[in-house]
């Protein structure tokens, strides 16, 4: 064979056995695996759909499939004595399965339904949706659990509560399978005890004994540590003995080792005392992880059958029915061996032992042992950086050892034809000291041989700065990489196009875009975050949320400033002031505006006006793909985006948006308000949504991560930002198969803390992570062909010894600076921060918001989804003057109170009486809009949005006659003909005290207006009238809250504030004298402030009998 190295040779002629390939970066290996898929064929081993061939991604799967394609071509061209056979090749290719392991085994499970028990025809579920399911539903187990009272779940909310339970539990739902095969998890900590705590303790006792008796001998320091033990003799045994967390640390674990007298014996001291120490919580835990057990078993039956009954399938469930459907069915499996002749799997080292297994079974029949000489397997280890997704390095060693053991062949491509001799000498020194052999993952380095001409040596640049000049040099750091672009661009005659950036997190990516930006450089990141930060989503978001509420007058205001309507903001400030009672919706499409405007702001309020009135009313009307096409082509979206700067994506991104409605719309039955909670969740999960970001231009350079980047090459790559450290690990929660279930549980100060378990576990991921940190350096340097250019912050930390790990900047500065003999491998230069010169961005930015600060007040947020400080409604005060236990699970601790829970032997009770939260929704929901859409209609929308199919009969009987009675009563008559708001919103800072402000959110059931221009109030009852003045006394608190709000929002004296009971239609109405309410509140909200832990709050055992926390609640 030509232009081959004697072991790519070896790679593609060796068809006879199992054989393995490492493949270093640039080695050519998609050319080897195509070679061998043609050789395979030209010596009639198997036809070209006999060879199943499995890639990482599709992109990969297509590109291999194109490049045989290309080969059989020229074999049709070149050969004419065999030209049919290769023809037929070419044909036969169509079916060949080349693709992703997803893809495999869907196409497996789609040709044997009945034996996979799968619809033929499913959709495998999308990483949102699928995380969206997980949470509803352990969140649904968790309820019913709550509801049976279930004491291992109780247990485990005593101990975490329900928000960190929540997020523990999220934590392990990837791995919840591989969990739950595990038969006993208190093994680790079983273990871990050994020995009673008693033992331990006389064992540390002697060793104090030993070593005072060793205290003359010793001098310096270590003799003064001795001296204050002995001093303090009685006290550290009584440490001992109580195992006091402080004192311990204090007098033994400070203890230093440095003595060689006593070195050993000070050492077995310190890991007796840090055993001592951990036993206490260890035994906790070991009580604990029962629970955990159970807990997690039966959650992992729930997702299991929610997901038959959802039709949910995860690419994991895929696999795992792919596997099992050729475990359990022999005829399948030895029918996908008879047709695949040979197994060929690229890019290994991103398997994990699940994959491992199938690829297995399809090579020789069995899952475990490694049979048969069919397989083909290309990887390297060191380049194994998908371990966040389940991918284990170590799998693709074990399976080049089980090649070696039974007489294949393990070949190793080191020669490199991608990059210069410079940037592979770089390479080298630098991945010989990091990675040398890497034993934990079984990895050995081998040098990369060059094949390209000379180029210029890789540069290292190192921008000094003080240490408080961190951000400062972050931002300089990113002009000097584009000032460096510009030059080679300038100088060197390399296109942008030629030019990537690599970051370890697209987190950095803006403050290198910005610095493009401001040398006119035209460039495109490569992600899928910040997608619902980009203005035209913010603007597009803001008007379907204008159009499903009309009230929302911030995005209203945010909608007229877009290029949309372009009102300035001189013009809506004008609004905004004119607003008086009204939304800003009802002063821009009511037709009476009366200040004065330039004739051309005044034809674009008009044009605004009547634009959003007719896209309201088609709001209300159609689905929402339709009217999504109503609105691009009312507001001309696509010509008005592509005339702006960097149009073309900003296009591209509404375009995502608008498919993403239409697929939610046809796949799930989605509407306007449905898809716009979809959008907020997503927003808030920070939802990865492919992006166009950046310049569309085909000369640009290219942003993306090293994860990205990874199967690509770049003429030249700057690596940027070494000097970033990986995120911290604030886990308490961790699962690893070989280990166990390691968990952190609370001290007596209520603190979680880690166990023995977790810390072994958070020690090893940390291995871990360092490790593979090494190979992402690797990955990422090894894309250069021509130049690399390395950059990081070096900060001034004063004589400050870094104890971190090591970050990539400074494993560089050691290895490349050391002193050698020759020249140095990379050229250096130190840069001072405040010596770089940061232009000011040449491209206009968006335009901020500025407003008359009276606009401010006048215009209020409503609440965020998912706050998670503490904020006060009249509701919270009411439950907390009932029970403050109550209060604290409820507002503080966020536990679900068993009313949540519907179970389903309440059907029939309910059927006949409905549950009080149910009926007072429909009632309020109903009033909200029944003078627009009179009683009937909106009776039957309440129903249908709050109330379960069998329920609504009977809603619709109790809650009509109740409706029907007080709209003919004279409570309603007297207001009736007086203009009104319904559900009017606040979120407001109403009372302070000694410094502490105490915001309140709530929504005013009715505010009306008197003719003389100031305000009632009304607040909805449908329970029964209260009996004495106690009960009434919560209720004056309300009033009292809701007429501060609406005086504080409107400016304007609230005369009245009443409460209408709908059972008899009686009222009760606020005392003129408000302030004694006022203070009431105000001793509640300090009163509440300055408590902390649960047992602050007190118990009021008279009120247990209905409480919906009497599960957990101790009662005492």
């Amino acid at each position: 064979m030509t232009d081959f190295t004697p072991e790519q040779e070896c790679a593609i002629e060796t068809i006879e056995s199992n054989i393995s390939v490492s493949a270093g970066a640039g080695s050519g290996k998609t050319r080897v695996l195509v070679e061998r898929f043609v050789n395979i064929i030209a010596k009639e081993k198997a036809a070209a759909d006999g060879i199943l061939a499995i890639t990482f991604t599709r992109k990969a799967a297509k590109e291999m499939r194109e490049r045989v394609r290309a080969k059989l071509n020229v074999l049709i061209k070149d050969t004419m004595s065999d030209r049919l056979f290769w023809q037929k090749q070419l044909i036969l290719l169509e079916r060949a399965q080349i693709s992703t392991i997803d893809s495999f085994c869907s196409r497996l499970l789609r040709d044997n339904p009945v034996e996979a028990q799968i619809d033929p025809a499913f959709v495998t579920t999308e990483e949102f949706d699928l995380n969206d399911f997980y949470y509803e539903e352990s969140l649904a187990y968790m309820k019913k659990l709550l509801q049976n009272k279930d004491s291992d779940l109780q247990k485990l909310l005593n101990e975490y509560g329900r928000s960190k339970l929540q997020e523990m539990v999220n934590s392990l739902i990837e791995n919840l399978h591989l969990l739950i095969e595990k038969n006993d998890l208190s093994n680790l900590y079983t273990d871990a005890l050994g020995q009673e705590i008693a033992d331990v303790q006389k064992q540390v006792l002697l060793n104090i004994e030993f070593l005072m008796s060793m205290r003359e001998t010793i001098k310096g320091k270590h003799r003064e540590e001795l001296d204050a033990i002995s001093a303090n003799l009685k006290t550290v045994k009584e440490a001992v003995e109580e195992c006091n967390v402080e004192l311990l640390n204090k007098y033994l674990m400070s203890l230093s080792a440095r003595n060689k007298a006593d070195a050993d014996l000070v050492k077995e001291i310190r890991d007796l005392t840090s055993r001592l120490l951990m036993m206490p919580i260890d035994k906790r835990a070991a009580d604990l992880i029962e629970s955990w057990q159970i807990f997690l078993r039966g959650l992992d039956e729930h997702f299991r059958a929610k997901k038959v009954e959802q039709k949910i399938l995860s690419f994991a469930d895929v696999e795992e029915k792919a596997l099992q459907l050729l475990l359990n069915n022999k005829d399948i499996l030895d029918k996908c061996r008879n047709r695949y002749k040979y197994v060929m799997v690229d890019e290994f080292q991103d398997t994990n032992l699940q994959q491992k297994k199938l690829v297995y079974l399809l090579a020789g029949g069995d899952s475990e042992k490694l049979l048969s000489n069919r397989l083909f397997v290309v990887g390297d280890a060191k380049q194994s950086i998908y371990r966040f997704r389940g991918a284990e390095v170590s799998v693709f060693a074990d399976v080049c050892k089980d090649i070696g053991k039974n007489g294949g062949t393990n070949v190793t491509l080191a020669d490199n034809f991608r990059s210069s001799p410079e940037i592979l000498e770089v390479c080298n020194e630098v991945f010989k000291d990091l990675m040398g052999y890497d034993e934990l993952n079984d990895i050995v380095f081998e040098e990369l041989k060059p094949n390209k001409e000379a180029q210029a040596k890789p540069k290292l640049l190192i921008i000094a700065a003080e240490k408080d000049k961190r951000k400062d040099a972050n931002k300089a750091e990113a002009y000097v990489v584009a000032e460096n672009i510009k030059e080679l661009a300038d100088k060197d005659n390399f296109k942008f196009a030629d030019m990537a950036i690599l970051l370890a997190s697209i987190n950095r990516a803006q403050g290198f875009a910005a610095a493009l930006r401001a040398f006119g450089i035209p460039f495109h990141i490569i992600d899928g975050k910040g997608f619902f930060e980009k203005q035209e989503i913010i603007d597009l978001v803001n008007l379907l949320l204008v159009l499903d509420n009309s009230r929302r007058d911030l995005e209203l205001i945010g909608i007229l400033r877009s290029p949309y309507f372009g009102l300035s903001d001189e013009t809506i400030t004008e609004l905004c002031l004119v607003m008086e009672n009204n939304s800003l919706w009802q002063v821009l499409t009511g037709g009476k505006i009366t200040f004065d405007l330039s004739p051309e702001q005044q034809n674009l309020l008009h044009s605004a006006g009547e634009k959003l009135k007719k896209l309201h009313a088609n709001a209300q009307t159609l689905p929402l793909p339709d009217l999504l096409i109503r609105i691009f082509d009312d507001l001309q979206i696509a010509p008005l985006l592509i005339g702006q700067e960097f149009g073309k994506e900003k296009l591209a991104n509404v375009k995502k948006l608008q498919q993403m409605a239409t697929d939610f719309c046809m796949k799930q039955g989605g509407t306007l308000h449905t898809f716009l909670q979809r959008v907020g969740k997503m927003r808030e999960t920070e939802t990865r949504i492919e992006v166009s970001n950046g310049s569309f231009e085909k000369n640009s350079v290219t942003i993306m991560t090293i994860h990205k980047s990874k199967g690509l090459e770049f003429p030249v790559v700057f690596l940027p930002a070494l000097h970033a450290r990986g995120r911290y690990d604030s886990s308490s929660i961790s699962f690893l198969p070989d280990f166990g279930l390691g968990i952190k549980i609370r001290n007596e100060d209520g603190v979680l803390v880690e166990t023995s378990a977790f810390k072994k576990m958070k020690q090893y991921n940390s291995d871990m992570e360092a490790a593979e940190k090494k190979r992402q350096l690797y990955v990422a340097m090894t894309r250069a062909e021509k130049r690399l250019i390395l950059s990081g912050v070096a900060v001034d930390e004063g004589g400050k010894e870094q104890k971190e790990r090591e970050e990539w900047l400074s494993s560089l500065k050691r290895i490349l600076l050391k002193e050698k003999q020759g020249k140095p491998l990379v050229d250096i230069e130190i840069i001072e921060e405040n010596s770089v010169k940061m232009q000011e961005t040449a491209l206009a930015e968006a335009k901020t918001m500025s407003f008359d600060e009276r606009v401010y007040k006048q215009i209020q947020p409503l609440p965020g989804y998912g706050v998670r400080h503490l904020i006060f409604s009249a509701t919270s005060l009411l439950e907390y003057e009932t029970c403050p236990r109550s209060f604290f699970y409820h507002y503080i601790a966020q536990l679900p109170g068993s009313e949540d829970v519907f179970c389903e032997k309440d059907v029939e009770i309910c059927k006949s009486s409905l549950p009080a939260n149910i009926i007072g929704l429909v009632i309020h929901s109903a009033m909200e809009n029944i003078e627009h859409y009179g009683l009937d209609e909106a009776l039957d929308y309440a129903i249908e949005k709050h109330v379960p199919n069998f329920m609504q009969h009977k809603a619709k009987e109790d809650a009509g006659n109740m409706l029907s009675a007080y709209l003919d009563s004279e409570l309603y008559r007297g207001i009736s003909s007086l203009e009104k708001k319904t559900e009017d919103n606040f979120y407001l800072p109403l009372f302070e005290d000694d410094g502490k402000e105490f915001w309140f959110t709530g929504s005013i059931d009715c505010l009306y207006t008197y003719p003389e221009g100031d305000f009632g109030i009304i607040d909805y009852k449908t329970g029964k009238p209260p009996l004495n003045d106690d009960d009434l006394k919560g209720y004056a608190e309300q009033l009292a809250l809701y007429v501060l709000a609406a005086e504080r929002l409107y400016k304007k004296p609230v005369r009245t504030a009443a409460l209408h009971f709908l059972q008899n239609n009686s009222k009760w109405e606020l005392p003129i004298n408000r302030e004694v309410a006022f203070n009431q509140i105000i001793k509640k909200c300090t009163e509440i402030s300055n408590k902390k832990e649960e047992q602050d709050f007190a118990v009021l055992p008279e009120k247990c009998t209905f409480c919906s926390y009497a599960y957990l609640c101790p009662q005492k």
